[in-house]
């Protein structure tokens, strides 16, 4: 396993896999940050996570990939919880996927979120999913922020291929140059079930400005506005 608190990682490169860091097991991070590290040829610009991964506070900040996961990719599940000592959740800024999906976390799991925000994260390619976050499984958020993320094909802020459960939070000024969902996009059994989130002034070329969902919405408060 991997525990760490504190600990910056900059600048740093790999061939493949997790331009900062590979972790074989489990990884428990707090209030650890991530920058300017790249992958040459594959995932995780800064981390690369096989088992659970767990984040609380810290910040990955342009970190580059090739392929998945700008800053993270992540195998296992992915919970990200608030800093004790700042209050803050972990933040996603001005990360950037090449020729792929998830410009700040690509995930093939579960992953829960608290707090935390997904700014400025970018694909590049023309055909890619999840500009601030791509997620093969669910995604559960609570009081999380998608901001000026962009994705060519779907889901400008973030993808998910299953359920998404929102609890509060914002998608913003997220874009999908090419086709739906501007702000959040699902795969074709997706759901939303929403409580007080904010979908304002994201973009679609396609469907779907603030949300593209295959299967189903579910809301309870919340706003959506151009």
């Amino acid at each position: 396993a991997l525990v760490v608190t504190g600990t910056q990682f900059i600048n740093n490169s790999a061939p493949q896999s997790g331009g900062a860091v590979y972790v074989k097991g489990s990884a428990i991070l707090t209030d650890a940050v991530f920058s300017y590290n790249r992958v040459m040829t594959s995932y995780g610009g800064a981390l690369y996570a096989a088992e659970a991964l767990t984040l609380t506070g810290g910040s990955f900040l342009s970190n580059t990939a090739v392929v998945f996961g700008g800053a993270v990719n992540a195998m296992k599940s992915v919970t990200t919880r608030l800093s004790p000592s700042t209050g803050l959740g972990t933040n996603f800024i001005s990360n950037t996927v090449n020729n792929g999906y998830g410009g700040g976390l690509y995930a093939i799991c579960s992953v829960d979120l608290n707090g935390g925000l997904f700014q400025r994260n970018r694909l590049l390619a023309a055909s890619s999913y999840g500009g601030g976050l791509y997620t093969s499984g669910s995604l559960a958020m609570t009081d999380t922020q998608f901001v000026d993320n962009v994705a060519n094909w779907f889901g400008g802020g973030a993808w998910a291929a299953v359920a998404v459960t929102a609890t509060g939070g914002a998608f913003q000024n997220n874009t999908a140059t090419t086709f739906s969902g501007g702000g959040l996009a699902t795969g074709s059994s997706g759901t939303l079930t929403f409580r007080d989130t904010r979908f304002v002034s994201n973009k679609a070329c396609n469907g779907g400005g603030g949300a593209a969902v295959s299967a189903g919405v579910i809301g309870t408060g919340g706003l959506f506005q151009g």
